[in-house]
């Protein structure tokens, strides 16, 4: 049976089926329609009604995604050299949330845990919060995702050191969104059933099948975050207004802390046998790929969408309350644009963490011990790099031609030349991107007429990394943006 939590229901013993078919495979075929296709037909709209309060970070994904892989988003024009054809190739967003972009970013993250894995057997571990909380965390999202990461993996460490005297090494990816699209912050944790030895440093496993007290560990989590609620509130740095403007009053934010504090919060952790055999070397593997799904970033996969007229979006859903049986949900375009930017994390803030003997400093150091005391092969020489470490990457990356744009590759039409970049629009940068029009399907088209366009010349085949400070770009590629 799949897990409640508090009213929303996990269905996380078993690893479900990816959502979209895998690439390469018969089954596999673009998506009719895309996340984007919504945000370019109904987001500007939706931001001239609800703009006033979103954030910085959700006005930019809103755009971002709807310039991906557009004409807006820049681009350039690979051209045979024999038989003069042309095609137009766009910059993609780059960003966590876009489906079309963090694909590759998914696989990473799943590679380097799965080779940083011991071999031991893994336990999985969810820490939910309630729903009053999940209400409070939409309108302090940094502080309070902080707190759920600090409470989730301070109990587990905590109680590694006190009932097993060890460290653990701790894994955490936050998920807060459900198969409807609503807000459901918890914290999925991929520990070792075992730990480093805080008395002589050797290695010690929890018997095969066993798990740490749920009991304990819902006690401490629960403790720890509401105590530091508390403390938040104290010192003024809750934001509580709209429907939580009632907790302003003391006396009313002291009985809705006691309330809390009397329930039972839901926190699970499930054995190895959860996901096969322990015996099994790849057994890990399962809970890393079923976390991978979410470390990615992925709100809603393209495949799941069925149509976007008439105002409305029609999406797929798995009922866990009704054996996970496939449904449809019918939502008003602008609640769907709202679920979808409710999951937009602050600037900065990392939903990855790694605690205990898996923190990146010094990790490969205390793997390879670990792994030198269980007699297992030593980690390979590739450099132990969190893959997480870069998500916000360079806004002109893609201004540098590679060796083999350079280089080019066979012309599809005549297949004798060869398809080599030319005239290049580079990517606009943030301030641009928020700035800019709107990009719908008119600002686009309009775009990709200007890229096509461009006269050719080999000199706007590479532009340096800071295109806003060269004089030649404001002149000339500005306007056929912005005019």
């Amino acid at each position: 049976m799949p897990k409640m939590c508090n009213g929303m229901v996990h269905h996380c013993k078993t690893p479900p089926t990816h959502d979209a078919p895998v690439r390469g495979s018969r089954r596999w075929s673009k998506p009719k329609l895309e996340v984007a296709d919504v945000f370019r037909r109904y987001g500007d709209a939706y931001r001239r009604t609800h703009g006033w309060r979103l954030s910085a970070a959700q006005r930019r994904v809103l755009r971002e995604l709807a310039a991906c892989r557009t004409a807006a988003m820049g681009g350039h024009v690979n051209r045979c050299g024999h038989c003069g054809h042309g095609k137009q190739a766009y910059n993609s967003c780059r960003n966590r949330l876009c489906g079309k972009c963090r694909g590759k970013d998914r696989v990473d993250w799943y590679q380097q845990q799965a080779r940083l894995m011991l071999p031991v057997e893994y336990l999985h571990a969810v820490f939910t919060v309630p729903d009053e909380i999940a209400r409070l965390t939409r309108r302090n999202p940094e502080l309070l995702y902080n707190l759920l990461f600090h409470a989730a993996s301070r109990a587990l460490l905590r109680t590694g050191r006190e009932l097993l005297d060890v460290e653990l090494g701790l894994v955490l990816v936050l998920h807060s969104w459900g198969q409807l699209l609503n807000h459901h912050p918890h914290v999925h944790v991929l520990l070792p059933a075992g730990g480093i030895s805080t008395a002589d440093g050797r290695w010690i496993a929890l018997p095969s099948g066993e798990t740490l007290p749920k009991q304990v560990l819902r006690e401490r989590f629960q403790k720890t975050f509401l105590k530091r609620v508390k403390r938040l509130y104290r010192a003024g740095r809750l934001a509580l207004d709209g429907e939580l403007a009632g907790l302003k009053d003391p006396e009313a934010f002291s009985k809705w802390h006691e309330a809390l504090a009397a329930r039972r919060w839901v926190v699970y952790i499930d054995p190895a046998t959860a996901y096969g055999d322990p015996r099994d070397p790849d057994h890990g593997e399962q809970i890393v790929r079923y976390m991978a799904r979410y470390a990615s970033g992925m709100v809603l996969s393209n495949y799941r969408l069925i149509s976007i007229d008439d105002g409305e979006v029609k999406f797929f859903y798995k009922d866990y309350r009704d054996g996970a049986r496939r449904k449809v949900k019918t939502l008003p375009a602008d609640e769907f644009i709202d679920r979808f930017l409710a999951h937009v994390l602050p600037r900065g803030m990392r939903h990855k963490r790694y605690h205990g003997f898996m923190a990146p400093k010094g990790r490969r150091k205390r793997l390879q011990q670990i792994r030198r005391m269980l007699g297992a092969p030593e980690l390979d020489a590739v450099e132990d790099e969190a893959v997480d470490e870069g998500e916000e990457r360079d806004s002109s990356a893609n201004l540098a031609v590679d060796e083999e744009a350079t280089k080019g590759y066979p012309c599809p039409v005549c297949g004798v030349g060869r398809m080599v970049r030319g005239a290049t629009m580079p990517r606009p940068t943030i301030w641009q991107i928020l700035t800019m029009p709107f990009p719908d399907e008119k600002v686009i088209d309009e775009c990709r007429q200007r890229i096509a366009s461009l006269p050719e010349e080999p000199s706007w085949t590479a532009w340096p990394r800071s295109p806003v400070s060269c004089p030649e770009y404001r002149q000339r590629l500005l306007p056929l943006v912005f005019t």
